[in-house]
């Protein structure tokens, strides 16, 4: 009877046992079922880009395989390589062309489609100016450079009479994609203060105050009072040294709407700085007279965040206004549209005519819709497999609260880049590499994949004639 019992109770417990396995499988399957969908709803558009941008002489493998090492050269004064050309393309998830931009670099690694002189002109008298900033200052996703346009207008034959000078307008592109406070100052150190300026303007936007550009915590400060010494002490820097200095905050479209935001930080740099010439341009811009959709295309969204053509071209004039202003102790007056902004602006519109084509060629690329259908599919496919073989309960994460997304790296872990070999299918003689971001460890676990890669549909394009399966860069 004794035994009886005994046994009725391990088989009662075994049952019990199983019914939680079963119940917690069938919830971890239901966990796992959400993320999927989730995924493949929210999925981003795919990014193409021919250019890495790799800041100094450091080329990675990639680089190396498609052959960048011996075609485009780096400069003795700027980070970037010199007169290349820099295409990004955004398809969409239905395989639509939904953005298009190419940007270029000049003759001194510098994103400008101006050449620059380090030597003044003897015959000529200058006024120089060098413009410091991030990608929103020196970018990469606009089909011209709206830093160039401040000095066409400045120089423009209705408005260069109004300065009251004989001296031309130079302006810098000091502005470099990813940079925070202390490459500003680097920046100017090592790269502004070779073109000899009268002025420096420092052009930033409020993302920029957390950027410390180390590759420790992938760059980023979390504290604000660390934030805001960081800022204080690169800002300082740039102050004291003998030239005229004027602070600009550049504002970004959540800056305007939904809600008017604060400049919390801003505002204290500005206090901490004592700095008069400190100037919020969303005060001398017109946006209040766009409504909420409309003032979007000022900037590429909802694909990306940087300003338009058209954006750019709205707030070069303001800079302008500004400089003109500062500068010159005069209140500009325009006669209407510049021909030069008018340029801009119809260059704003024929692009947007590319967009939705069943098949379509830029940069020397040719997209097919059903190409780039299948392209995305195997991406996420491929992509989804490796998340669901994880090992991670899942389940129990969401039981916790944790905030889990296929798309979410682990906090504090070390990274390292890697790249992952597509086949680009209407594109034969070119080679496609997805960017991964990958935790650190086993190399023969980098690829599409692993569990512990992670990647945002970044796609390298270049021409290529060899086979490898992916590249890693430390």
């Amino acid at each position: 009877m004794r035994n009886k019992n005994f046994y009725n109770i391990v088989v009662a417990l075994f049952l019990s046992l199983l019914a939680v396995v079963g119940g917690y499988g069938m919830f971890e399957y239901k966990v796992r079922s959400d993320l999927r969908e989730h995924y493949e709803a929210n999925a981003t558009p795919i990014f193409f880009r021919n250019e890495p941008l790799n800041l100094g002489v450091r080329l990675s493998p990639m680089e190396k395989y498609f052959g960048w090492d011996k075609t485009r050269k780096n400069s003795d004064v700027g980070p970037l390589k010199i007169n290349t050309n820099i295409d990004t393309l955004f398809v969409d998830r239905d395989g639509k062309v939904v953005f298009y931009a190419s940007a270029s670099t000049n003759n001194v690694g510098l994103l400008s489609d101006k050449s620059y002189t380090i030597e003044r002109s003897a015959s000529t008298p200058e006024h120089r100016i060098v413009m410091l900033g991030d990608s929103m200052t020196g970018g990469t996703t606009a089909n011209r450079h709206w830093v160039d346009l401040v000095e066409d207008i400045l120089n423009d034959p209705e408005i260069h009479p109004q300065l009251g000078t004989d001296k031309i307008v130079k302006i810098y592109n000091v502005g470099i994609p990813g940079a925070g406070f202390p490459s500003f100052w680097r920046l100017y150190d090592q790269v502004g203060r070779k073109f000899d300026p009268d002025t420096v303007i420092l052009n930033y936007i409020r993302s920029d105050f957390p950027r410390t550009n180390t590759s420790a915590a992938m760059g980023q400060l979390r504290d604000i009072d660390r934030m805001l010494a960081q800022a204080v002490e690169h800002v300082d820097k740039l102050k004291n040294e003998d030239v005229r200095f004027i602070v600009t905050v550049m504002p970004l479209y959540q800056d305007m709407h939904p809600d008017i935001y604060p400049y919390t930080l801003s505002k204290r740099l500005k206090e901490l700085t004592d700095i008069n010439e400190f100037y919020f341009m969303r005060e001398q811009l017109p946006w209040q007279q766009w409504d909420k959709e409309s003032l979007k295309s000022w900037y590429n969204l909802p694909w990306d965040g940087h300003m338009s053509v058209r954006g750019g071209t709205i707030y070069a004039r303001e800079m302008a206004r500004l400089i003109a202003e500062r500068e010159f102790g005069v209140e500009l007056v325009f006669p209407g549209v510049l021909a030069v902004e008018q340029e801009r602006f119809d260059l704003y519109e024929s692009v947007l005519g590319l967009y939705g084509a069943e098949e379509l060629k830029v940069g020397g690329w040719t997209f097919k819709i059903k190409d780039m259908q299948a392209l995305r599919n195997a991406i996420t496919q491929e992509y989804i497999k490796g998340k669901e073989l994880n090992w991670e309960l899942y389940g129990i994460k969401k039981l916790l609260g944790e905030d889990i997304l296929y798309t979410n790296i682990p906090p504090n872990a070390e990274l390292e880049r890697a790249f992952h070999e597509l086949d680009l299918g209407t594109i034969p003689a070119q080679k496609g590499f997805l960017q991964m971001t990958c935790i650190k460890g086993d190399r023969k676990g980098y690829k599409l994949s692993s569990p512990s890669c992670y990647h945002g549909y970044i796609i390298y394009v270049g021409n290529a004639d060899d086979d490898i399966s992916e590249l890693a860069v430390n």
